[in-house]
């Protein structure tokens, strides 16, 4: 793709983006702008520790403790109450504790849910049998279907909470989709044949034009960059 092409779609797509997080600012309880972390206290005093671009709805009732997970991440440490389930709903299922911490995730696709402490029932719709998993296992869901469960470590799968980004042997491509998250701005690769190399190392999640510079001294890439904005890496 043209660098010119590229910058001008990029703008395009920034502006829109903004545009349709308006309402979702207007739905939330709890908000996080990009590159911001927050701590929200719920009702009950549970914990809910959002990550940066983060969007959450409190639907709390007589019978049970509700959080709509609208986008973005959000690790919730929950408070026992027998009486009334704590239940995470996102992209169409529902994660609910079982005396538990645990992140869910939500983007375009699906969810993913990561158990840090105790268990968690994952329905991956509502007609669904729960799937029961418990501390250091992760599991995905798209379209009512559940993914094969997998062992992680659940503290570096939640690093973003020190401001951290772990990254172990994986493809350049998720390692800037993952930075995005924190940049005011967008970064893409304009190069697919590089989009495959393999990345690992530990990046802080305050300075991401640093990180940016890292990965391209590490490899020899160069970048076309608008200001810090808009980055296109290339080689």
């Amino acid at each position: 793709m043209p660098i010119a092409a590229a910058f001008a779609g990029i703008c395009v797509l920034a502006g829109g983006t903004w545009y349709l997080d308006v309402p979702m600012r207007v739905m939330a309880d709890g908000y996080t702008a990009v590159g911001e972390l927050q701590t929200l206290r719920l009702p009950d005093g549970s914990l809910a520790e959002m990550n940066s671009g983060t969007a959450i709805a409190v639907a709390y009732s007589s019978g049970e403790r509700r959080i709509r997970l609208l986008k973005g991440e959000a690790v919730f440490t929950v408070n026992a109450d027998a009486q009334r389930p704590f239940i995470v709903e996102a992209h169409g299922g529902t994660a609910a504790a079982l005396g538990t911490v645990y992140a869910v995730r939500e983007d375009s696709d699906g969810a993913t849910v990561t158990v840090i402490e105790s268990h968690v029932a994952i329905s991956p719709d509502a007609d669904a049998q729960p799937l029961r998993i418990g501390a250091g296992q992760r599991v995905r869901y798209e379209n009512g279907h559940l993914g094969p469960v997998e062992f992680v470590d659940a503290v570096s799968e939640t690093a973003w909470r020190r401001r951290k980004l772990i990254f172990i042997d994986r493809p350049l491509g998720e390692v800037v989709d993952e930075l995005n998250r924190y940049h005011k701005g967008m970064i893409r690769i304009v190069d697919s044949a590089i989009r495959s190399r393999r990345v690992s190392g530990v990046f802080e999640t305050d300075d991401i034009i640093k990180v940016v510079d890292a990965l391209e001294k590490s490899f020899g890439f160069s970048d076309t960059r608008l200001g810090n904005f808009v980055i296109l890496i290339h080689r």
